[in-house]
């Protein structure tokens, strides 16, 4: 792993790649050659939010810039750049802050469990927070619904299955075994295939977005334990100090739910599991997602993403480009004695 030995041994380390998403995964800086120069340089964050000049030289673009370039298109707030360890970890402490919070204000049975409305309640509450996102972004305007509960829990909860939708009649289902912290989170999921957002990382920021914007503290707090936990995932296959740092000062609220989560999905592993995963990720892969099942985790750098558009100024400067019409800029020695000579006269 080129960025343990780097923070191990405090080497420097020169990659030459043209794999854009091994780039993304290990640089701090970057340097594109082009035409024996070098035609742009920067961070990951200042190279990669300029794609189509990548593209113009005959380079791509990480897959998950892709995917936020095609959101940002399609008016959704997401930068379309990569991000660093320090971002995410960030990230992860936003998102676990908002949710420590959210944790206390859910209801809770005399065990502490997360307390699950009727799913008509559900329903109501999720279309009320896509309701909210139509007003900025048309895309999530459509048919939603309603989400039903999913027949034969048992056997799609052996599966590893949380819901399913099923695009020839438009009908969503979620499986109802699900521990409720997550069944809010999983009902906007659905919705979002059926307003035909395919990706799996898509349909979860979409989830994620109609969470947020749903005045329900339940979807609020489904939404952002949900986000947290991506992001804190991927920090542990990172950075574990990092991931350490995200889990201190969690409520026990929050901390009792998450292990209620591991509990269900513990009690899913085994071999039908393991079966019905490699089927679902052949599925995913055949239909262009060629990350298969690892695309549902990529939702991560939309998050990442959408907090900083969202909560960090940014203060990258544009880049200055070289005007050859520009009169001051082909001849800067000529405009500085103009004023020079104007100076003096004055």
């Amino acid at each position: 792993n080129i960025r343990s030995y780097h923070k191990a041994t405090n080497s420097t380390v020169v990659l030459v790649s043209h794999s854009m998403d091994e780039i993304a995964e290990n640089a701090d800086r970057i340097a594109v050659l082009a035409d024996a120069g070098v035609v742009m340089s920067g961070t990951p964050h200042e190279v990669f939010s300029r794609g189509a000049e990548l593209e113009a030289v005959g380079l791509s673009v990480p897959q998950v810039t892709k995917v936020a370039m095609a959101l940002k298109s399609r008016g959704l707030p997401v930068d379309p750049a990569v991000y660093t360890v320090a971002d995410l970890q960030e990230a992860a402490r936003f998102y676990g802050r908002r949710a420590n919070r959210l944790s206390t204000q859910v209801s809770r049975d005399s065990s502490g469990n997360v307390e699950l409305p009727t799913l008509a309640e559900l329903n109501q509450a999720a279309e009320e927070g896509y309701n909210e996102l139509v007003w900025n972004y048309s895309i999530f305007a459509g048919s939603r619904g309603p989400v039903k509960a999913l027949g034969w829990s048992s056997k799609f909860s052996a599966m590893g299955i949380d819901g399913v939708t099923v695009a020839l009649t438009g009908e969503a289902a979620v499986n109802l075994e699900q521990y409720a912290s997550r069944i809010p989170f999983n009902v906007c999921h659905e919705i979002a295939h059926l307003l035909a957002i395919a990706r799996e990382d898509e349909a979860n920021f979409a989830g994620f977005l109609a969470c947020e914007a749903s005045g329900d503290p339940l979807f609020q707090y489904s939404g952002y334990l949900e986000a947290f936990l991506y992001c804190a995932n991927a920090l542990y296959d990172t950075d574990r100090d990092a991931w350490e740092a995200v889990w201190q000062d969690m409520s026990q609220a929050l901390l009792h739910d998450v292990e209620q989560l591991n509990q269900v999905a513990a009690g899913r592993e085994g071999p039908v599991q393991d079966s019905a995963q490699a089927v679902h990720n052949s599925y995913l892969q055949s239909n262009g997602q060629a990350e298969g099942i690892e695309s549902y985790g990529q939702v991560t750098d939309l998050l990442v993403a959408w907090y900083q558009d969202q909560y960090v100024e940014d203060d990258t400067p544009e880049p200055t480009r070289f005007d050859p019409y520009n009169y001051d800029e082909v001849f800067p020695e000529n405009t500085t004695e103009a004023a020079t000579e104007a100076t003096e006269e004055g």
